[in-house]
């Protein structure tokens, strides 16, 4: 009795085709599965990065409107001096407030630099999704468009060592950007999965 190929439609993300009984199945069925478990990381470390950027960008916009906002306020100080009188301590006080103000919120921008990091943030998402779509391209160029089982096997080794390297570049990138991915990652492998 030799090895024949049987149909497997219960997992629709690999190829149907395995040989009964060989290594070849068993060692295909790992790395496929490893496959989806880094295809899934890399979804779940785009979302969490577009995340991270779209509150990067939101702060940098609040503060780029507060930093206006109190300018304006602050370009009317000659107004109010004429109109209280120059020794008006309330005026003195509220336009030297509103200085500070400037001088803070500007400060906060200039060390945290959201709006540089919000952007650099959101490439790092687009590269996520670019890898996730080069990896599926690839699986159904590589893995899915042969019936070889060592061809696939060898594809799908390749796919993983681009996935390995992907997603090492993203983690030290984010965290270069003070986003701490790996641990949210983590904590969504150690949740309990839902039944489907």
């Amino acid at each position: 009795m030799g090895d024949r190929l049987t149909w497997r439609p219960f997992f629709p993300n690999l190829n149907p085709y395995i040989i009964e009984g060989g290594r070849v199945a068993v060692d295909s069925d790992r790395l496929q599965h490893g496959i989806n478990d880094r295809q899934k990381e890399l979804h779940h470390a785009a979302d969490i990065i577009a995340s991270s950027a779209q509150r990067q960008r939101r702060a940098s916009a609040i503060s780029k409107v507060v930093i206006i906002i109190l300018g304006a306020i602050a370009a009317t100080s000659g107004a109010a001096t004429q109109i209280a009188g120059e020794k008006s301590v309330p005026v003195t006080i509220i336009y030297t407030a509103v200085g500070l103000l400037i001088a803070t919120v500007g400060g906060i921008e200039a060390a945290f630099k959201f709006g540089d990091r919000g952007a650099e943030l959101t490439t790092l998402a687009a590269t996520c999704q670019s890898t996730l779509r080069e990896i599926d391209s690839r699986w159904k160029k590589e893995v899915g468009s042969t019936v070889d089982p060592t061809a696939q096997e060898e594809a799908k080794k390749a796919l993983l060592d681009t996935q390995d390297q992907k997603l090492n570049e993203i983690q030290e990138n984010a965290a270069k950007l003070n986003v701490n991915i790996t641990l949210k990652l983590r904590e969504l492998e150690d949740a309990p999965s839902l039944p489907a």
